[in-house]
């Protein structure tokens, strides 16, 4: 995060800091960050097998900086280093106390409650990582004890460790008193839980800390009463967007207490913990999960009278079973009313709750009556004290409720207590009453939950990589995307994607459907469109121009830097570059535009044209307005110094989000100010405006409805499934990227009951992969498991936890998940079918199968054997390793098993069901990956690949290492040829002589590589969204007896053609090219090829071909490096336009790749 945006949140939540402090500094961090740009990656190493006394340097994050660490001590769940810095206030006996706490009471405990770590995870480590530094650069223990970043989960952001981690501070170890500092440490530890089982992402900030505060009571009893107090209060606070620690560590808390106490104890925590959703949501996921009905729409009326009351002997649901009775709402903050006919109005905060008291009560029929908006969610309930009553107030469908007590006494005191999840005034009267009961209920605004859609692409992205070595790049096969920035044309949504851009069909727009997809030849960041050409910010590589109809190259823009964000005015491109700053360009000719200005440089962070004015936030200049309505003129109307996401000007503001969502006023154009502001739940990425309503994408919040007619107020949210970054309008519909959750679609007809109507699903992170036949199957996380052949993707498959390994045999896959085995039968790929799974004691993170197929071996801490003979796997034997398992392999009669910090052991298998340990080796620490070939054993062990002669495998000795020169992760071996993966790299060696192997290649331009499959002659690389397709040229007779090649297919459906082109060969070329394709059905062929300007260069018309495989020299479609007029086309870059209509009938197929042409 950088400065200005860290000063910019603090100061918009200095009123927190007015108020005692919390221990815990996650909650500072939870603001979204950019992608990082090309080159600018994280630059400290991954966890590398350490030993006490060894150093590296890791980023912190509170403060912004690096520290220099020496590893202290080691436990048997975590590592501990200390910052170089401050080792002379390190206390070494509390140190190997912690770690001793940790081992034996934090780890296994908080595991248990709240679910697993990543694991082995993004470092491989099954350690925690633990960095004591000074957390407040004060040299004091005064200020934040500890932290936790998602950011070292993720390991293509700035600043990234890479590892899993907690912060502590070194002189909270020091002074604390142990009890407060053993719960800072169960809090910290819990927010790293947490985001793995949020599905990688954290909380919405009131539950991530209330969680935390939840997981100090559960393992230590431990009660935040000021906090709690606090809260009580102040009743009127919206529990979701006040962001205070009253609400975050005593409002959230307490309701997940009422919900323990009242509605699953423990089983309603485990499932919490286990449900990949956030806020709300979550809480409503998990009740439905262990079979309840209520809901927290439901439950809160109950729960604001427990904290009015917390008295269980007046009524069950009154109060709370571990809570102190003395923690209820003060009489002092209860609204008071004696005389009648009693009117007033309560205004109400988003889940908030309003108390009135009405004493002295008139006797005879009593009538209560409240109202709200038209169409408005609240409810309205009065506690009857006397005759222990909670009465409710039915809702009528024109925003009224009211009551009628018939056997009013006089004197009597009743409490009216008003609750809401969207901000309102309600207004309430209580009188004498002769009238008749107003009857029953009202409609009540369903919400039900999105018809999801997987995004499949099914065919090849182009190569954006020249050969290396023995690889020959032949494209590359989307499984996922983090979808950051949209596009609406008229016909059509375009999604920026990654590794390209998606058009989506919105014929029905509460259904998209895949129009098709342009590879680009940069990572593809952002996307403006006019309906005639799209403009695509392509990081490195400039901006590229394509055709809207058929996403054919028009041009490009190379700027020189790294092209991050995009926006479109008349015939003006606007283009804010990660490292170039402020580019605006002419576009009256669309294919060839013309520099026209070039304002600051800086780190760009958002960008927005809309009436004639441009707003522009970078880390170097903050916030800026310029009037773009006299172009090449851009006078500046407005300058805040804070970065700002997203901008909308209504009524002389400008809204936008900094944290929270703040209305600045650009009066004076030197010096703007926030005029107003309002607390979110989370970090308001953009908005767009429709009257005077704002609507806003809010990342883990999803989407927010505010008024801003006046004062600002929330009116209506919808979660998303994913983190919200953009929003666009059209008509009743309102269209989000969500991140890696995909697209977001939600009806807001109706803005007070916005309807999350469909979503398309990219969520994934390639890992693992296993080559069965032709086909290839991959990991992918929380995607699921995606099947593919080297045209396309066939299949992705949801399951229930997230996908960490896989093994396939005939038609059915085996999955390791984090919910354990899970069979998937892809009898018919058109609709696979997922068994239950079968559940392990600790997440599943690899699988293997006997040479015969009757047993799977998962490694899920020990190694758990499954007979897997019918139609439901049988667990059986289990192998207790010395330590945690994490990776598995099988070779003939041989089982290894990669045992992380603890070496690998191996087990005869030539009894499938009953393997018979062999040997066991230490030396390899850190051993994540392990595979054989002959007699020789190859171990990933951190940077190293370690070969064993195992000719007797009761006593295998190491014969070699090789330097990888990366974190290994994945292993692949063939025929002597031996690939190693991991980190940003992948390497291959000539094996045969194992003791002085041949280095064929070793290429380092991948993102984070987690996994390696060999299918015939081709390599395939998991890459975070996509897997990589490269054709291997080490050796040309080694395919003849492949044993997989060669291998009868176990279905007929692997034997269907799929329509799809691959990447030309070779690439380079020179003088000639053949580009290779397959067809599913009988089509017309052709390929257009382009220029680098987008200029036709030559059109290849084949005759109507039959289906088939058409990817020999003699059959793939040839260019002969010339133009139509027969002269030899310049070297340089080139692309093809693949498409194929089926004579049939049924829209064609469209593909574009790249080539070049040597000079």
């Amino acid at each position: 995060m950088s400065l200005l945006l860290r000063v910019a949140v603090l100061l918009l939540l200095c009123p927190l800091f007015a108020r005692a402090q919390t221990d815990c500094g996650t909650w500072s961090l939870h603001t979204d960050r950019d992608v990082a740009a090309s080159g600018e990656f994280r630059s400290a190493p991954a966890a590398r097998p350490a030993s006490v006394g060894d150093k590296t340097t890791f980023f912190t994050h509170i403060p912004d900086g690096r520290a220099q660490a020496t590893l202290r001590h080691v436990g048997r769940h975590a590592s501990y280093w200390v910052d170089d810095a401050r080792v002379n206030t390190l206390n070494m006996a509390r140190l190997r106390s912690l770690s001793a706490e940790f081992d034996n009471v934090i780890y296994p405990q908080a595991r248990a409650w709240f679910g697993s770590e990543w694991l082995p995870g993004v470092d491989g480590d099954t350690r925690v990582t633990v960095l004591l530094h000074d957390v407040a650069a004060n040299n004091t223990s005064a200020g934040f004890g500890g932290y936790f970043s998602q950011v070292d989960e993720l390991p293509l952001e700035l600043e990234s460790n890479a590892r899993e981690m907690i912060y502590l501070d070194v002189f909270a170890l020091r002074d604390y008193d142990w009890f407060r500092f053993i719960n800072l440490v169960a809090h910290e530890f819990t927010h790293l839980l947490n985001w793995r089982q949020r599905g990688g992402s954290t909380d919405e900030r009131w539950l991530e800390e209330g969680r935390g505060a939840f997981a100090e009571w559960a393992l230590y009893g431990n009660i935040h009463g000021l906090f709690l107090r606090e809260y009580l209060n102040t009743p009127p606070q919206s529990l979701t967007s006040d962001n205070s620690f009253g609400t975050w560590y005593g409002a959230s808390f307490l309701l997940l207490m009422y919900l323990h106490d009242h509605f699953g104890g423990r089983a309603f925590a485990e499932a919490y913990g286990r449900v990949p959703r956030r806020g709300v949501a979550a809480i409503d996921a998990a009740l439905e999960e262990i079979g309840r009905s209520e809901r927290v729409a439901e439950i809160f009326p109950t729960w604001a009278l427990a904290n009015l009351l917390n008295n269980r002997g007046v009524m069950p649901l009154a109060g709370y079973r571990s809570v102190p009775v003395d923690f209820s709402v003060p009489s002092v903050r209860v609204a008071k009313r004696g005389a009648y006919p009693a009117a007033g109005s309560a205004p109400l905060r988003e889940w908030s709750v309003s108390y009135v008291e009405f004493s002295r009560a008139p006797a005879g029929p009593l009538a209560f009556s409240v109202e709200g908006d038209v169409g408005s969610e609240y409810t309205a309930n009065v506690w009857r004290s006397r005759t222990r009553d909670y009465l409710a107030l039915p809702l009528a469908g024109d925003g009224t409720a009211s009551l009628r007590v018939a056997d009013a006494a006089e004197g009597e005191t009743y409490t009216l207590v008003l609750t809401t999840p969207v901000a309102q005034e309600l207004t309430y009267r209580v009188e004498q009453d002769d009238g008749d009961d107003p009857g029953g209920w009202g409609p009540f605004i369903v919400r039900t939950g999105p018809a999801v859609k997987r995004l499949l692409v099914d065919g090849v992205m182009p190569a954006r990589r020249a050969a290396a070595g023995v690889l020959t790049p032949q494209g590359a096969l989307p499984v996922a995307a983090d979808v950051r920035r949209i596009a609406l044309s008229s016909d059509g949504l375009w999604a920026a994607a990654g590794w390209g851009v998606a058009k989506f069909d919105r014929g029905d727009p509460a259904k998209l459907s895949l129009a098709h997809v342009v590879g680009t030849a940069g990572e593809a960041r952002d996307v403006a469109t006019n309906g005639v050409t799209v403009y695509v910010a392509e990081d490195t590589a400039g901006v590229g121009i394509y055709d809207a109809g058929a996403g054919s190259p028009l041009g490009r823009v190379n700027q020189g830097g790294a092209a991050a964000h995009l926006a479109l005015h008349g015939d003006h491109l606007f283009v804010l570059d990660a490292r170039a700053g402020l580019r605006a360009y002419d576009i009256s000719a669309p294919a060839d535009p013309r520099l026209v200005q070039a304002l600051f440089s800086g780190t760009g962070h958002f960008l927005h044209a809309a009436d004639d004015r441009l707003y522009v936030s970078d880390g170097g200049n903050g916030f800026r307005v310029f009037s773009i309505a006299g172009m090449p003129a851009m006078p500046q109307e407005g300058l805040l110094e804070l970065i700002v996401f997203g901008a909308a000007p209504h009524r002389g503001l400008i809204w936008g989000g900094s944290g929270v969502l703040v209305g600045i006023d650009t009066a004076d154009p030197n010096a703007s100010e926030i005029a107003v502001s309002m607390n979110t739940t989370a970090q308001p990425r953009d908005m767009a405006l429709r009257g005077d309503i704002l609507v806003t994408a809010e990342s883990e919040a999803g989407m927010r409805l505010v008024d801003v007619s006046g004062e600002p107020r929330t009116i209506g949210r919808a979660p998303t499934r994913g983190a919200a970054h953009a929003v666009a309008l059209d008509g009743p519909w309102a269209y989000l990227a969500d991140g890696r959750g995909g697209v977001a679609v939600m009806n807001v007809g109706d803005m007070r009951a916005p309807q999350y109507v469909s979503h398309v699903d990219t969520f994934g992170l390639s890992g693992k992969a296993h080559a069965n036949g032709r086909r290839v199957y991959v990991a992918n996380g929380r995607g699921g498991l995606a099947v593919m052949e080297r045209t396309g993707v066939l299949a992705h498959v949801p399951l229930r936890g997230d996908a960490q390994d896989v093994a396939a045999r005939g038609a059915l896959a085996y999955v390791a998940t984090t919910a354990g085995l899970e069979v998937v039968d892809l009898t018919n790929i058109g609709a696979p079918t997922v068994g239950e799974p079968v559940g392990v004691s600790e997440p599943a993170s690899g699988v293997a199968l006997s040479e015969d197929g009757t047993q799977a071996y998962v490694a899920a801490g020990n190694v758990i054997v499954h007979d897997v003979t019918g139609p439901r796997p049988q667990r059986g034997r289990t192998l207790s390793v010395g330590g945690r398992g994490v990776s598995v392999s099988v070779s003939g009669d041989l089982l290894s098993i990669a045992v992380a910090e603890d070496g690998f052991e191996l087990y005869d298998i030539s009894t499938p069901g009953a393997p018979a340990f062999l040997a066991r080796t230490r030396d390899a620490r850190n051993a994540r990956a392990i595979v054989r070939h002959d007699d020789a054993l190859f171990v990933g062990a951190g940077a190293d690949v370690i070969v064993y002669d195992i000719a007797d495998p009761r006593q295998p000795s190491e014969i070699a290492r090789w330097d990888a020169q990366f974190d290994v992760r994945a292993l692949a071996t063939r025929n002597g040829r031996v690939f190693a993966g991991g980190e940003s790299g992948v390497t291959g060696w000539d094996a045969r002589d194992p003791v002085s192997p041949a280095l064929l290649f070793r290429e380092r331009s991948f993102r984070w590589v987690g996994g390696l499959a060999l299918e015939g002659p081709r390599l395939y690389v998991s890459d975070v969204d996509r897997v990589h397709v490269f054709r291997r040229e080490d050796d040309g007779a080694l395919y003849v007896s492949d044993p997989v090649t060669s291998r009868s297919e176990p279905q007929a459906a692997a034997d269907a053609y799929v329509t799809g082109v691959g990447q030309s060969f070779p690439n380079p070329f020179n003088p000639e090219t053949w580009i290779p394709f397959e067809l599913a059905a009988t089509s017309r062929v052709d390929v257009a090829i382009y220029d680098m300007a987008g200029r036709l260069v030559r059109t290849i018309v084949s005759p109507v071909l039959a289906d088939g495989r058409y990817a020999t020299r003699t059959r793939a479609i040839h260019w002969d490096g010339r133009n139509e007029r027969g002269d030899i086309a310049p070297g340089g870059l080139y692309f093809y336009r693949f498409t194929a209509a089926p004579v049939g009938g049924g829209p064609p197929f469209t593909m574009t790749g790249r080539m070049a042409l040597s000079p």
